[in-house]
């Protein structure tokens, strides 16, 4: 198989991986294949493609009625071309979602 092909075949691999909703882990168990092939894949295509925006995904917190969101100064992380700004009075628990998906993903 020639890197096209080869390309073309993680491309569809990746997309798999990606809407499944599995860990990198759960989902290279079901489909037979070793996870550092993976991640190598996941790494080589962002670079090829890196000067194409980043996906993003739309987060969306629900807060209880009387909750008064106040603009305090927060925490801006930056992980490699990842920015998340975590404002004062966050929600742990969907702090720790947020990094779990990026870890997932990165």
């Amino acid at each position: 198989m020639n890197y096209s092909e080869n390309r073309k075949v993680w491309e569809e691999r990746i997309e798999s991986y990606s809407i499944s909703g599995l860990t990198q882990e759960l989902w290279c168990e079901q489909e037979n294949v070793k996870v550092t092939a993976l991640r190598y894949w996941l790494r080589k295509l962002r670079e090829e493609n890196g000067n194409q925006e980043a996906p993003w995904v739309k987060l969306e917190t629900v807060l209880p009625e009387k909750t008064k969101v106040v603009a305090n100064n927060g925490v801006t992380l930056r992980i490699g071309s990842f920015s998340l700004e975590v404002a004062d009075g966050f929600s742990p628990d969907v702090l720790k979602d947020v990094v779990r998906a990026l870890n997932e993903i990165c």
